[in-house]
């Protein structure tokens, strides 16, 4: 037996040995790649996790599982060049499964040589991240959560403060300004008069405070109108002109996917109104193909989207919260437009 023979019978044993090991980890994936990136073993895990059969990847390059952006900025490659260099590579990337799903992971290449340091080929180790990046999401989320529910609170208790509490004081020294008028012998009808407009105010404050808090019309009437009501609360308060498309929405949507997109578009039109002078603003709500989509557009200022603040990431987290993404394209000068795209309950 020649010494080469002798190596590469070691180099299959090793691996051998290695494949009843990885066979074992349910989210890992071991592969063997030749020294240009080809593979030429096919462990269960990596069925397990990609879906391919071994006759379906052998002889194929390693960039069969990468997503076609990572292929163009050359990942696949770039990886077996820094094992070369470094022993090591590691990356966090999407891998694609044989039927297109994709799932978050951690790649790791290292070289394997043999006893006189040739380079024979790589050794390709995979593993899913998603139930680890789930978790950290949630964790995430949940303290999003937590930081929304206490500004949302402040928010609240400033306005029971700076409006119901001063309306109720002003109403209660109407009333007092009556009982002296009237222990003085004189009418207390003007003052009660005034008492009884300041009640009136308080009670459309309240009325007010507690729409923000939850629409009548989400419960009474649905999504359609509550977005209606709240495109014509946007037009009395700033005067500008806004159009509201909700035709393609679904007729029945779950409570909490409703509350959402209302959520979205109230914080959306907040931020219009205080931010970006807009004249003119357009909502859309559809469903299209299994996605809901909700589109608010404003021909304002807009603005540079890195150094965007607190209502856009609260808008973002609401829709990571149903599974969604958001998409925020502004620039000065151009207008804004948030665009939110969830799954169909």
């Amino acid at each position: 037996m020649t010494a080469q023979n002798k190596e590469s019978r070691d180099l299959l044993a090793a691996e051998a040995r290695l494949r009843l090991l990885v066979d074992a980890a349910k989210d890992y994936s071991f592969l063997m790649l030749d020294p240009g990136g080809r593979i030429w073993s096919w462990h269960e895990g990596a069925r397990r996790l990609k879906g391919y059969e071994e006759g379906e990847v052998f002889g194929r390059h390693c960039s069969l599982f990468h997503t076609p952006a990572d292929v163009r900025r050359g990942l696949p490659a770039r990886l077996l060049r820094r094992a070369l260099r470094f022993g090591r590579a590691e990356e966090r990337c999407q891998i694609v499964r044989k039927d297109g799903s994709r799932f978050p992971a951690e790649v790791v290449v290292t070289p394997a040589r043999d006893a006189a340091g040739v380079l024979r080929g790589f050794a390709r180790v995979t593993r899913d991240t998603t139930a680890g990046d789930r978790a950290a999401e949630a964790v995430g989320l949940s303290r999003s959560i937590v930081r929304a529910e206490e500004a949302e609170r402040r928010r609240i208790a400033r306005e029971l403060h700076d409006g119901v509490n001063q309306l109720l004081a002003a109403a209660k020294h109407r009333v007092q300004d009556a009982e002296e008028r009237l222990a003085a012998g004189g009418s207390p009808r003007p003052v009660l008069a005034e008492a009884r407009a300041v009640l009136d105010s308080t009670i459309q404050e309240v009325r007010r405070i507690s729409q923000n808090l939850r629409p009548a019309a989400l419960d009474e009437f649905g999504l359609k109108a509550a977005l209606a009501g709240a495109c014509a609360d946007f037009r009395r308060a700033t005067g500008a002109r806004i159009s509201l498309d909700a035709a393609r929405l679904p007729a029945a949507l779950d409570e909490e996917t409703e509350l959402m997109l209302y959520r979205i578009t109230q914080e959306a039109l907040t931020n219009a109104a205080r931010h970006a002078g807009a004249r003119r603003v357009e909502v859309q709500a559809l469903r299209r193909g299994p996605n809901i989509l909700l589109s608010v557009r404003d021909d304002g200022k807009g603005f540079t989207v890195a150094m965007s603040g607190s209502g856009l990431k609260n808008i973002q987290e609401r829709a990571q919260f149903l599974g969604g993404r958001c998409e925020i394209h502004s620039r000065p000068g151009a207008g804004t437009r948030v665009l939110v795209i969830m799954p169909t309950p």
